[in-house]
């Protein structure tokens, strides 16, 4: 990949070699870490044969981050949202970032068995009653429109709810664009 310009289409024998390495390892592949180096902005596959009957790119990191220090006196947990937020929801300086599947967009990167449903996406916004937390979402998701919407019909105060915005257009091509967004309640 080396000889080859970042975001240039990679075809001929360098595609070749890349499928066979592949081929190599297939039982042991990131399909996603995959996808994201070497597909077009936001193509995932799942598998070989999905994987390379696309179009190659060189979406590869051309230098590896250093954080080093950047977590230091951070206690990092990592388990089920549920279980975590039960064992922190009441402790001081508890920060929770929730970065769930956004609502109605494309999930066919989860597996059956962890598909989030609409009483998913419920279940972590009750999580944010009363925590300091970071959510990412999407306007692709209308989680915040419905949430409005119920907030203005039923009287029922939104989650986000005196949470600080902030939005992000992203352009992955000439004609796909989108707005990430970052709710954020923090009593600083």
């Amino acid at each position: 990949m080396k000889n080859i310009k970042k975001d240039s289409k990679i075809i001929g024998r360098e595609r070749e070699l890349i499928i066979e390495r592949i081929k190599q390892e297939k039982d042991f592949t990131d399909w996603i870490t995959l996808s994201s180096s070497l597909l077009f902005s936001a193509k995932y596959a799942l598998d070989f044969k999905t994987f390379a009957a696309q179009t190659f790119y060189n979406k590869v990191k051309q230098v590896n981050y250093s954080c080093d220090g950047y977590l230091d006196g951070l206690t990092v947990v990592q388990s089920d949202y549920y279980n975590v937020y039960l064992e922190y929801k009441n402790a001081p300086n508890a920060l929770f970032v929730f970065d769930p599947p956004y609502l109605a967009t494309d999930s066919s990167t989860y597996s059956s068995d962890n598909y989030w449903k609409l009483k998913d996406y419920l279940n972590v916004l009750r999580t944010l009653d009363g925590v300091e937390y970071v959510y990412f979402t999407s306007e692709k998701s209308s989680i915040i429109e419905l949430l409005t919407w119920i907030e203005k019909t039923y009287n029922i105060t939104s989650p986000f709810s005196g949470a600080k915005k902030i939005e992000i257009g992203t352009q992955m091509n000439h004609v796909s664009r989108y707005v990430d967004i970052m709710l954020y309640k923090i009593s600083a």
